[in-house]
C-alpha cells in the first residue's frame, strides 16, 4: 500500500524551490525526533494509493525540529498528473518508506493547476445530500489496509466533482458523526458483566441520525459491539 509509484509517463521535472506550488505548514513526528533538514526530500500520499515525491524548504533556514510547526515552501513533483488535489487547510501526510513520519497542512496554493477549488464550485446544502453522506460515512468505516486512508483522500477517489471545500466539510461531519455513534452510544451502554448492550443502539441511531441507510446502520452496530466489547 505505501510503496511509492506514479499512473503516468510524464517525464518527471526538476523541482524548482524558486517557484514553489504552495506554502504549507509541516509537523515532524518521526519515531527517532531526528529534525527533517531545511531542504527536506519526503513522500506524501497525495489521493488514495497515489504516493509522490515532495520537496521542502523551511522559510526561515532553519531545520525542522520534532512536533514544532514550520512555516515551508513545497515542490511536487510532477502536479500535472494529479491536478486539482489541493485546497487550503487540507492536511496531507508524510512517508518514509512504510513509515508515517509528518503532516504538511496547505496555507497557500500558488500553482493554480493543484487548486482544487478554481475547478470545482461548492455546492449548497452539501450536508443534506444523504447519498453523499452515506457515500462518505460507508469509506469512514472500512477496516484492513483502507482504514488508515484518511478519508479526504478516499473522498477525492470516490467524489471526484466535489470542491475541496466540501470535501472537507463532509469528512469532518461524517467523522464527528461516526465517532458520536461508536464511543457516546454504544461504548459507554455496553453492559460489561452481561456482554449486552443495555439500550436498542440502532433505534438509537436512526433516531438521531434518520439520513444513515440500513447498510451503514449495521457496519456500525456490528463496530459498536465490536469497539465496546473491547473496551
Amino acid at each position: 500500500m505505501f510503496s511509492f509509484f506514479r499512473k503516468t509517463r510524464e517525464k518527471i521535472t526538476p523541482i524548482d524551490l524558486n517557484n514553489p506550488d504552495a506554502v504549507v505548514t509541516v509537523i515532524n513526528c518521526r519515531h527517532s525526533k531526528n529534525p527533517f533538514g531545511k531542504n527536506y526530500r519526503g513522500c506524501c500520499e497525495i489521493q488514495e494509493e497515489y504516493f509522490t515525491s515532495v520537496c521542502f524548504q523551511t522559510i526561515d533556514g532553519n531545520d525542522m525540529l520534532y512536533e514544532q510547526p514550520h512555516h515551508c515552501f513545497v515542490n511536487f513533483s510532477t502536479p500535472k498528473a494529479y491536478p486539482y488535489k489541493l485546497w487550503v487547510g487540507r492536511k496531507i501526510e508524510l512517508y518514509e518508506g512504510k513509515i508515517h513520519v509528518g503532516t504538511m497542512v496547505v496555507e497557500e496554493i500558488k500553482n493554480s493547476i493543484l487548486d482544487r477549488n478554481t475547478k470545482f464550485e461548492n455546492q449548497d446544502n452539501i450536508l443534506e445530500n444523504y447519498k453523499v453522506l452515506n457515500l462518505a460515512l460507508k469509506r469512514s468505516l472500512e477496516w484492513g489496509k483502507k482504514y488508515v486512508i484518511p478519508l479526504d483522500n478516499k473522498l477525492l477517489k470516490s467524489l471526484p466533482t466535489l470542491s475541496g471545500t466540501d470535501i472537507e466539510k463532509i469528512s469532518k461531519y461524517v467523522i464527528q458523526v461516526r465517532d458520536d455513534i461508536l464511543w457516546k452510544i454504544y461504548y459507554p451502554n455496553w453492559d460489561v458483566k452481561e456482554g449486552v448492550l443495555k439500550i436498542d443502539a440502532k433505534k438509537a441511531v436512526s433516531e438521531k441520525y434518520s439520513w444513515i441507510n440500513k447498510d451503514n446502520l449495521a457496519s456500525l452496530d456490528s463496530q459498536g459491539k465490536y469497539y465496546a466489547w473491547h473496551g
